[in-house]
């Protein structure tokens, strides 16, 4: 499915895909359904939210914003780096998409704050 094109530094090594492996690759695209069955830790953890104290509520949003904010960072550093090579990459589609659903999570949460906050109960 993939073949090493080149070795560097660090026993690194640069990987392409075969064109079996991109054949492989399409046909599991275009002619399988996704397992959608998996869990998401976080889906978990926001969805018992509502199950502990308001304090503890608080602490764990608050914790979980200040995770957002960093991977808003990052995400957005990754960006700019893709957006630094010439021409459009075919994965900076993806980082976007990141960057909208972390807003989106983002502002929950902080909803979800300033529901629990001191000054609203």
């Amino acid at each position: 499915m993939v073949e090493v094109v080149s070795e560097g530094a660090r026993r690194s090594r640069t990987y392409a895909v075969t064109d079996g492996g991109r054949e492989e690759l399409r046909r599991w695209m275009t002619e399988t359904e996704a397992a959608r069955t998996q869990r998401s830790e976080t889906g978990v953890r926001w969805f018992l939210l509502a199950v502990i104290e308001p304090e503890d509520r608080r602490i764990a949003l608050e914790q979980e914003l200040a995770f957002m904010r960093l991977e808003a960072e990052r995400l957005q550093a990754t960006a700019d780096a893709l957006d630094a090579l010439p021409g459009r990459h075919p994965f900076r589609a993806t980082v976007d998409l990141g960057l909208r659903v972390n807003a989106v999570m983002t502002d929950w949460l902080g909803e979800q704050h300033e529901a629990v906050s001191p000054d609203r109960r």
